[in-house]
């Protein structure tokens, strides 16, 4: 079947603006990066002093805000933890018992007449990693009669995923009430080879199959997965209770918190350092649901889904895009709502160290690619004048204020402060240079209380050790935090910079399938999370 194909939404799609003015955004980000960056080599000569006080500054800035970012930390620990012990089926059963008419008054949907999706868009994925990802499902809580998967394969890979998705279907087509198997096909032109023109294709084919069986859209919840999502038990019973109460639910995306589990044990350090701390920032932006956007597997109607125009298919990182393309289509009156649950996915890891690292740095660059998003986000902003003025300027600043310091606060922390010192031998003898090691050396021992933090949370996160893991294993798990100062610059600041130097140049990315080695040992989540 082929899905209905609409004219795009002219609000939504980016190629509706003036050419120069999104260049124009598009080149900005990476110019003030590159500015900042040069600029401390030149003042150092010029004006030294200026330079050292900044980096004296920005440094006790950044303490401030990573000690702050610890306590986010713990706070949000301790509401995934809750969540994980919550029992969901007889939170659902208080909203059976209110009775159809009090549900009415309240504004509460019957989790009964609630449907699940779960599209898993594919492409040269393993079978035992979709396997291990749709055996989580099966499960999963919630009754299979209400839930539909739809595997999402693509037609230029379709001589191997065509005779895999037939076995998968005949493998889970009587687990669920329907297994369905979309093929993307290769070469539509205004497409991104990527996730988003997948999914929505396979969503515009879920459309004519729901109209065709009578389910009312708004009763339909989509979660888009990536193919080593695994799903814990209580997942879509939580999930439908959020959807059930919340009152403007269409106006609303629900995320889980994304953490890269499944192979931590057997992931090597550099993989597991950035897994760990990709998982932390997701669950800091959970408590600060104010600035909360859409990342990697998040769910929504399906009613909202036709309204914004599925996924943007011509980006590549349409994960994120989405709450921005929800949130101008609905005027500023959409949000994203923490789940506090966890799904698990797996951390970057291949057969050899090369290609792991390999792997990794592109997977840091197209997260840091996600800054294509800021000339839409601007320019959507001066149209959208009803949306309050506050509210546009926060989201450009915060879109600026994230990728700018993705590429240059480990530059300045670790090198800049240390630029006039060495380029400018007359200002060495000055008070303030002779003390900047000392006031370094003290911040920097302060900083331990972060990784501490970062230790703690890092014991109470991880799933159970394995039998033939042993206890030095668990050790390195917290030794591993003295590679923050490596993977930061290496894995962070460098492709945050590469990514933003090509969007500035005008030489776009496509996106690039992160390879990772299929391991199907089950989640066992840590006694003190369940």
């Amino acid at each position: 079947m082929k899905p209905n194909i609409e004219p795009a939404n002219p609000n939504i799609h980016p190629e509706r603006y003036s050419h120069a003015w999104f260049r124009f955004f598009e080149i900005l980000p990476g110019a003030c990066v590159w500015i900042a960056l040069i600029s401390p080599f030149i003042l150092s000569f010029y004006a030294p002093l200026a330079v050292t006080i900044f980096i004296i500054l920005f440094d006790i800035y950044w303490l401030i805000r990573s000690l702050n970012y610890g306590m986010l930390l713990l706070r949000a620990y301790g509401k995934m933890r809750k969540n994980l012990q919550k029992d969901w089926r007889s939170e659902l059963q208080k909203i059976t018992d209110l009775g159809e008419k009090e549900r009415a008054r309240l504004g509460v949907l019957d989790w009964r007449e609630i449907y699940h999706v779960v599209i898993i868009p594919t492409y040269r994925e393993e079978q035992a990693i979709l396997e291990a990802s749709i055996d989580s499902l099966v499960s999963t809580d919630y009754p299979k009669d209400h839930m539909i998967v739809v595997l999402a394969i693509e037609g230029r890979e379709a001589h191997i995923a065509r005779p895999m998705a037939a076995i998968l279907e005949k493998q889970y087509d009587k687990e669920f009430l329907r297994f369905l198997v979309t093929e993307h096909p290769d070469g539509i032109i205004g497409e991104v080879k990527a996730k988003g023109a997948n999914a929505t294709w396979a969503a515009k084919i879920l459309v004519e199959e729901v109209k065709e069986m009578g389910i009312p859209l708004e009763n339909i919840v989509v979660s888009t997965a990536d193919a080593d999502t695994r799903f814990p038990v209580q997942f879509f019973t939580a999930l439908s209770y959020n959807y059930s109460v919340t009152t403007d639910r269409l106006q609303a995306c629900y995320q889980p918190v994304a953490t890269f589990f499944n192979n931590i044990w057997d992931a090597p350090m550099l993989s597991r350092v950035l897994a760990f701390g990709t998982t932390f920032w997701q669950l800091i932006e959970s408590v600060r649901d104010y600035r909360l956007i859409t990342f990697s597997t998040h769910a929504m109607s399906l009613k909202t889904l036709v309204d914004i125009d599925y996924w943007c298919t011509s980006i590549v990182n349409e994960d994120s895009r989405q709450f921005f393309r929800a949130y101008f289509h609905y005027k500023g009156k959409f949000r994203v709502i923490p789940l506090f649950m966890p799904i698990y996915m797996d951390a970057v890891f291949v057969q050899n160290l090369k290609g792991t690292i390999s792997n990794l740095y592109y997977q840091q660059q197209r997260w840091a690619y996600g800054v294509e998003h800021f000339p839409y986000i601007v320019l959507e902003s001066a149209r959208q004048k009803t949306i309050p003025l506050t509210s546009r300027l926060a989201l450009i600043g915060r879109a600026f204020e994230g990728a700018f310091s993705w590429s240059t606060a480990s530059f300045f922390i670790t090198f800049v402060g240390w630029l006039p010192l060495l380029l400018n031998k007359s200002f060495n003898d000055h008070i303030v240079a002779s003390n900047f090691p000392i006031v370094t050396q003290i911040l920097l021992s302060l900083t331990w209380v972060g990784t501490v933090i970062t230790a703690y949370a890092t014991i109470k996160l991880l799933p159970v050790r394995p039998g033939d893991k042993k206890l030095t294993h668990t050790l390195t798990m917290i030794l591993q935090w003295i590679l923050i100062p490596f993977t930061a610059i290496f894995f962070g600041a460098i492709p945050g910079l590469d990514a933003q130097t090509r969007l500035m140049l005008g030489k776009y990315m496509g996106f690039r399938v992160t390879e990772k080695k299929a391991v199907r040992t089950p989640i066992k989540p840590t006694p003190t999370a369940i």
